[in-house]
């Protein structure tokens, strides 16, 4: 960002989704104050990521990829938020020394990994979780 750019800031009510799975971005978001919920939307069931809070960045994925959202965001409480350009940021990092843009090529691939094997963790228990529970219906109806 130049000298003359100025950061855009948000405010959200509680309860507010923000960002929405499967939705394409391009900001993600540093949190002044407040909390929120990052959360997946599968088969009608909203399986929590991740709570928080100031000085924490969400959708920073939107900053560093072109892809849709990987999960949706909502308020847990009045927020205030600092929107992060992906745009602006491009241009941050390719005035970056090259060993820093490598880092950040690595770190951006890293959390891609990452953030997708908690999901599919996550995932995996509700789905066992939804078994389990067919598992003694049936065994119950059968006594």
């Amino acid at each position: 960002m130049s000298k003359h750019d100025v950061l855009k800031r948000i405010s959200l009510n509680q309860g507010e989704i923000f960002i929405k799975q499967g939705e394409f971005g391009n900001n993600g978001y540093v949190i002044q104050s407040g909390q929120v919920e990052v959360f997946l939307e599968q088969d009608g069931d909203e399986i929590t990521l991740a709570v928080l809070g100031p000085g924490e960045v969400v959708g920073e994925q939107a900053v560093l990829f072109d892809a849709s959202r990987s999960a949706s965001v909502r308020a847990l409480t009045n927020c205030n938020l600092v929107v992060m350009d992906r745009d602006a940021m491009n241009r941050n990092i390719e005035k970056s020394d090259p060993s820093i843009r490598a880092m950040i090529k690595i770190l951006s691939e890293r959390l891609k990994r990452s953030n997708n094997t908690v999901a599919k963790s996550k995932t995996g228990t509700i789905n066992n979780r939804k078994v389990d529970a067919i598992f003694k219906a049936d065994k119950a109806e059968g006594e």
